[in-house]
């Protein structure tokens, strides 16, 4: 296991390091008995499954998002009446716009292959051992408000009926092109659910279940008309579809917080120390998606450079090494 966060491993004398390797190899005695051992496997187990769960649902509500960034740049790319033009469009202008969007739309959407998987996963760890300093949260919102932002400034322009036939044309296919890639993103989230039912637990995931179906349901799909508003009917549609994919969006911001609570973990493994927010007894995310202190994986990455173990994965091996000669 190899953390994938920024912390730079501290240089230790060695003197420090074997006081270290003394200490935790009696705390180890002292407390790991048989029983808490089994715990602690089955709780690493679990604790491995939540984090890949919540690294997957930050993917796809990043993919949601990108969806409705590239849907709604797309839309007033294809505005004539917002394009610092002399002259409108051409047809192969429009056909040109379009084909952007669509192929964004689709890449932005699309499931991703077992390499970008890890990567994805990755990524997230990574950004978690940033989340103390607010940095990834930051980001979050920063995304979300920018989405919201184009969304906004795109159904704008579909108010207005397009200025011609291409501009018309074009326009209802990057909404189709929307709609299509928002379905597929729903199919994502059933399944996504129903494969992480064993870990969130049966009855979390009945309630999943049901709030996704409301958004199939026949009066969360009717088009509604504003009354007085003469505005063009894709409109409405493209109204409600992203009025869905923000609903999915909150279902999936909803089940990694409860994947975050089932799987709060509160103390190192190693040292038994409580986690702080900061300092050398913050949590540090390994590859493997189990945490330990920042100061127990330094000194654990000092112990065996280049192939440190995770005490949650290897719990006998790390024992060995810490023991051996301290």
């Amino acid at each position: 296991a190899i953390s994938r966060g920024n912390t730079r491993t501290r240089t230790m004398s060695s003197e420090n390091h074997q006081q270290w390797r003394e200490r935790i190899t009696n705390v180890q005695r002292q407390k790991m008995t048989p029983e808490q051992l089994e715990r602690m496997k089955e709780a690493a187990v679990r604790q491995s499954r939540a984090v890949k769960a919540r690294a997957q649902s930050y993917q796809m509500q990043k993919k949601s998002n990108g969806l409705r960034m590239k849907w709604a740049s797309g839309i007033t790319a294809l505005s004539a009446s917002v394009q610092k033009v002399s002259a409108p469009l051409s047809s192969a202008a429009y056909s040109e716009r379009m084909q952007v969007a669509q192929e964004e739309m689709e890449a932005v959407s699309r499931e991703m292959n077992d390499e970008e998987e890890e990567q994805a996963l990755s990524d997230y760890v990574a950004m978690q051992n940033l989340a103390v300093s607010g940095e990834a949260a930051l980001a979050d919102e920063v995304g979300a408000r920018e989405a919201d932002d184009e969304v906004k400034a795109a159904l704008e322009q579909l108010k207005t009926f397009p200025e011609n036939d291409e501009e018309q044309e074009t326009k209802f296919k990057v909404y189709e092109t929307f709609a299509e890639r928002a379905e597929h993103i729903r199919k994502q989230l059933f399944d996504f659910v129903r494969e992480n039912t064993e870990t969130l637990g049966e009855r979390p995931a009945q309630d999943f279940h049901r709030r996704l179906e409301k958004i199939d349901s026949e009066q969360n799909m009717g088009i509604g008309d504003d009354a007085g508003e003469d505005v063009w009917f894709v409109y409405h549609m493209a109204v409600q579809v992203d009025r869905n994919v923000v609903m999915m969006n909150g279902v999936m911001a909803d089940f990694d917080r409860k994947l975050a609570l089932l799987t709060q973990q509160t103390e190192c493994p190693v040292c038994f120390d409580a986690f702080a927010s900061e300092g050398e007894k913050r949590a540090e995310v390994l590859g493997c998606c189990h945490s330990l202190c920042r100061d127990c994986w330094q000194h654990i990455q000092q112990l065996a450079p280049g192939r440190a173990l995770c005490p949650m994965c290897r719990y006998e091996d790390f024992y060995v090494a810490i023991s051996g000669s301290a």
